[in-house]
């Protein structure tokens, strides 16, 4: 068995003697610099690698084969990175301003987070319009702000939710956003060569000229209209992971109901958006995905070899191979982004075409 940061802790198969562990994961973070949302090969630490060989020999003696040196084991960390220093940080923000916490950059936390995260965070915020600064130099919750802290979500999914709710499409803000939150993992593809062409040619059919958030949304509303009993069936013609559906779907019935109690928001069921509908519904999204993460803003270079020049940084960045905008042959202008994928080199991933 070939080891990852999944096998660590929640899988255990029988009979298994070898393990091969690379020293390697791919993680999720917030880039401190920039406040992207970034995936990215590191360096696991310590108790990953122990983790790893505990894989081996669980039911019987066995062997964790690890293809990096003792010098390199040792200068390993020996624990993770805490959570608070990889994510944004923008709901603990709101949720200490609404405990009257006026100086968050100077907040005792257990784990103290980067400063410059915490700028950056601040920064998202106000751009997002969930606080202001009063006439004393004071940072405060705006309506939205508070709204915010209710859901109790990043703040840009929760903007996404509140702006499309105020637009009239709230079920596609809900499904928006938790497909957001689950989204690398809704196509796969795997076995033979002949299946991932297939993969391929199926999820053609969802594919959506604005972009993969909108393939993703066209995605959810043909599997939700399915019976439930047939729903696992489904993904599996389509090449689809059932698991990541209803991931999302937990989500949206989570939030609903965080709207229903807190704020008093009853979200219908019913859609308003459909694939082939029109333009309008699809404009609007996209307005609020780029006003949700203003900085993930990007501009075509002109040439297909360098791609895209990301607003606001000396950095370029390909569509990602899997974008389903490459199906339609063309480089829109502008576009915006869910995160950065870094590999050997770097793409955009989750894109979605912005009007200029």
């Amino acid at each position: 068995i070939f080891a990852t940061n999944v096998a660590e802790t929640s899988l255990t198969i029988p009979g298994i003697k070898f393990v091969v562990d690379c020293g390697l994961a791919k993680e999720r973070c917030v880039d401190a610099s920039t406040g992207m949302n970034v995936l990215k090969l590191c360096k696991i630490d310590k108790s990953a690698a122990m983790q790893r060989a505990g894989r081996a020999g669980r039911t019987q003696a066995g062997v964790c084969y690890r293809l990096y040196s003792k010098l390199d084991f040792e200068a390993m960390a020996p624990h993770r990175t805490p959570e608070i220093m990889r994510v944004h940080l923008g709901i603990a923000i709101l949720k200490l301003m609404a405990l009257q916490v006026q100086n968050v950059k100077s907040f005792d936390f257990i784990d103290s987070p980067n400063p410059t995260a915490i700028a950056l965070a601040i920064k998202d915020l106000l751009q997002l319009g969930a606080i202001f600064n009063d006439q004393n130099e004071k940072t405060r919750l705006t309506t939205l702000g508070w709204k915010l802290v209710k859901l109790g979500i990043d703040p840009r999914l929760g903007f996404i939710v509140i702006k499309s709710i105020s637009a009239g499409l709230g079920m596609e803000g809900l499904v928006v956003a938790g497909l957001l939150s689950c989204s690398g993992s809704i196509f796969f593809r795997a076995g033979s060569e002949e299946e991932k062409q297939r993969s391929d040619r199926i999820k053609m059919r969802f594919c959506h000229p604005y972009g993969d958030i909108f393939t993703l949304l066209s995605v959810y509303h043909e599997w939700s209209m399915e019976p439930r009993e047939f729903q696992n069936r489904w993904c599996v013609q389509n090449c689809v992971n059932a698991k990541s559906m209803r991931r999302c779907r937990d989500f949206v019935m989570e939030m609903r109901q965080c709207l229903r109690l807190g704020l008093n928001i009853d979200v219908s069921q019913g859609w308003t958006w459909s694939m082939n509908g029109p333009e309008e519904s699809n404009v609007v999204l996209s307005k609020i995905l780029l006003s949700s993460m203003p900085q993930n803003l990007a501009v075509f270079s002109g040439h297909d070899a360098i791609g895209y020049d990301i607003v606001g940084l000396d950095k370029q960045a390909s569509l990602h191979p899997s974008s389903s905008l490459l199906v339609f042959g063309h480089r829109p202008s502008w576009v915006t982004f869910g995160e950065l994928l870094c590999t050997t080199r770097e793409y955009l991933a989750l894109v979605t075409v912005v009007e200029p």
